[in-house]
């Protein structure tokens, strides 16, 4: 029973281990690269041939397993290779795509990310309170850039977001100071929120996924 077990828990592995592959890829356009999975046919794919399209999403870091349902972003679509060449706005293919054959894209951005925090202080705050903040924010994490918005500037913020006289907004500022940084670290917030409890309201992450899309495409 025990070795029973054992092999069940090593075919597992090695299926887990054959499906996460690690592709090689070669850019096509802008941001896009492509592999191939496997060509049966060297017929080249015409406008009006159909073919299915499944699109995933993976962490930057993410082992590629397209056995991974969760990382299904879309249902699996029947469309035809120029609707294809048109979603994508890739007008060419590395190798070109054939019949019978099965081919990955990968759209990834090569940018440096940087991440984005804002945080909220209290109407309490001293000037040597926001100096000490600063200072700590400066001198323990990658700061590209810091920036304070004065309860002031927070009203007038708004009012542009919103389209209307700041005078016509609210009356008071209503609207709390805050610091916004940009780094290439992420920031565990919470600590930070834990460290200066007493001048903090509140922080917020402005950031989007850092998020790659693999197209796989199933031609026919």
């Amino acid at each position: 029973m025990k070795n029973h077990y054992k092999l069940t828990i090593i075919l597992a592995l090695v299926i887990h281990f054959v499906n996460a592959q690690n592709y090689e890829w070669k850019k096509i356009e802008n941001n896009f690269y492509q592999t191939t999975i496997f060509q049966k046919s060297k017929e080249l794919l015409q406008n009006k041939d159909s073919l299915k399209l499944t699109v995933f999403a993976f962490d930057r870091n993410e082992i590629i397993n397209l056995s991974d349902s969760t990382k299904q972003a879309f249902p699996k679509i029947n469309l035809t290779f120029e609707n294809l060449k048109d979603k994508l706005s890739v007008s060419s293919f590395a190798p070109a795509l054939t019949r019978q054959s099965e081919f990955l894209v990968k759209y990834e951005t090569q940018e440096k990310k940087v991440y984005e925090y804002e945080f909220f202080l209290l109407d309490s705050i001293s000037q040597s309170q926001l100096n000490d903040f600063k200072k700590y924010l400066n001198e323990t994490l990658e700061i590209i850039n810091l920036k304070y918005i004065s309860k002031k500037d927070a009203k007038l913020e708004a009012s542009k977001l919103l389209g209307i006289e700041s005078k016509d907004l609210f009356e008071g500022d209503i609207f709390p100071a805050s610091v916004i940084i940009k780094t290439n670290k992420k920031v565990n917030l919470k600590n930070i929120e834990i460290k200066f409890k007493k001048i903090l309201d509140d922080s917020i992450e402005n950031n989007s996924d850092d998020v790659i899309h693999i197209f796989k495409i199933e031609t026919e």
